[in-house]
């Protein structure tokens, strides 16, 4: 049998994911030179205490975002994929959700301000920044419709657009972390990091163009009220049960570990929580290039159409086309990790080169993991869901406690490792029919 090595060539690259591959790759080598320098910038000035602050912070925020927009992110992508075309019921989804995420955005807001000494205590104990709480309370309105547009374009599967907002919100946030560190020293990067939603808002207006009057102004003036917004409220409420409660416990259980590093290793506490953050900073850079593809290829792909056939064919394209680039990535930075740490970081973060093998094996695990687990906001598997993502977060913080008293930093890294194949096992468990005709 003769190969048509030039057709077989053409289908590669002509396929949908390669596309939102390459144009990802692009942006993301942006993404990681302007990410390299904001993260230089702190780890020059800051030193492991301010990696450590910064990423309280970032929790924080991550945690305001995901409960201002009940966590609908999933829903709204879903959604828009489906209704792009269908200018009625968009008009009639959106209206509901943007009632729904500006009632949560001031409920929240009146909350954080009454309790944010409280809040400043949890996250930065000993230091006061009660002030940066208060600003990030109030821009808690731009924050979620922020995480909305952007959740809009990528069910309209705008990749170019996407890529090209993402990476101009690195360069702009990379230029005020440099400028604030200069200024502010710390409060300059926590204030960055309460800033960078504001800037992704603002760049997401300039570039909406011609999808304007379909996403706003279609929306807020001619959308009806009453049963159909109930209805629409309705096809959401799955995805605010399942997002909301991980809005609560993955930054809530990343802090807690996190003070569970810094009590136990007493004055060198902070330090210590500043390695774990950094191996978990270098996951954050390769996941600029992964996490895109499935928001805005994989998840839109099988939300058009759940169908079991449908899933397999995009998730064996995943495995063929995409996972053996990650694998190869993964592979380079374990070697190259010594290098990795210095460029990226200083010789003051060298002793986090132990730590490489467990974070990389773990996120690979957790990748493999994904494939299945994003069938549960396909098809909207509430319970599911939550008892994947809860026993997971729980089992998580239960293992690093222990792990960290007998084995120190290390345990927490192994304790990452469990329970990614613990997460696996357990989505395998809940899609084995789907998985069956596969192993047959």
């Amino acid at each position: 049998m003769r190969f048509d090595y030039n057709k077989i060539w053409k289908n590669f690259t002509g396929a949908t994911i390669i596309k939102v591959s390459f144009y990802n790759a692009v942006s993301v080598i942006f993404k990681v030179l302007f990410s390299y320098i904001s993260n230089k910038a702190i780890v020059i000035y800051l030193g492991p205490v301010g990696t450590a602050l910064t990423e309280q912070m970032r929790n924080f925020v991550q945690a305001v975002q995901g409960i201002a927009t009940m966590g609908i992110h999933e829903g709204v992508i879903r959604y828009s994929s489906q209704y792009k075309n269908r200018l009625k019921r968009l008009a009639l989804f959106l209206r509901a959700t943007y009632r729904m995420i500006f009632i949560a955005s001031v409920v929240l807001m009146m909350v954080i301000v009454v309790f944010a000494p409280k809040i400043n205590n949890i996250l930065f104990s000993g230091r006061n920044y009660v002030l940066l709480i208060y600003i990030t309370a109030f821009l808690i309105p731009i924050y979620a419709l922020q995480v909305i547009l952007l959740a809009i374009l990528h069910g309209f599967q705008q990749y170019k657009k996407v890529t090209v907002i993402i990476t101009l919100l690195h360069f702009f946030s990379m230029i005020l972390m440099v400028t604030l560190i200069w200024q502010l020293d710390m409060t300059g990067a926590l204030l960055t990091v309460i800033m960078t939603p504001v800037i992704a808002f603002v760049i997401i207006l300039a570039f909406i163009g011609k999808d304007f009057k379909k996403i706003f102004l279609i929306p807020l003036t001619n959308g009806k009220q009453g049963s159909q917004n109930q209805q629409y409220l309705k096809r959401l409420l799955p995805f605010v049960i399942m997002a909301g409660v991980t809005a609560f416990i993955i930054p809530l259980s990343t802090i807690a570990i996190r003070n569970i590093i810094i009590n136990h290793f007493a004055s060198e506490g902070q330090r210590f929580a500043g390695y774990w953050d950094a191996i978990r900073k270098v996951s954050m850079f390769y996941f600029m290039f992964i996490a895109p593809v499935f928001n805005m290829y994989y998840f839109p792909a099988i939300s058009k159409n759940p169908s079991r056939q449908e899933w397999k064919k995009h998730a064996k394209e995943m495995l063929v086309k995409f996972y053996p680039f990650i694998l190869a990535g993964m592979i380079l930075i374990y070697l190259f990790r010594h290098y990795v740490t210095l460029i990226i970081f200083s010789d003051e973060y060298l002793p986090m080169n132990n730590l490489y093998g467990w974070q990389l094996s773990a996120d690979f695990i957790r990748l493999i993991a994904l494939l299945l687990a994003y069938k549960f906001w396909s098809q909207a598997l509430v319970n599911q869901y939550l008892f994947a993502e809860i026993s997971y977060w729980i089992l998580f913080y239960v293992l690093s406690t222990v792990l960290i008293k007998s084995m120190g930093l290390a345990g927490v890294m192994k304790a990452y490792f469990l329970v990614n194949l613990y997460y696996l096992f357990i989505v395998i468990f809940i899609f084995r029919k789907d998985l069956r005709p596969s192993l047959n």
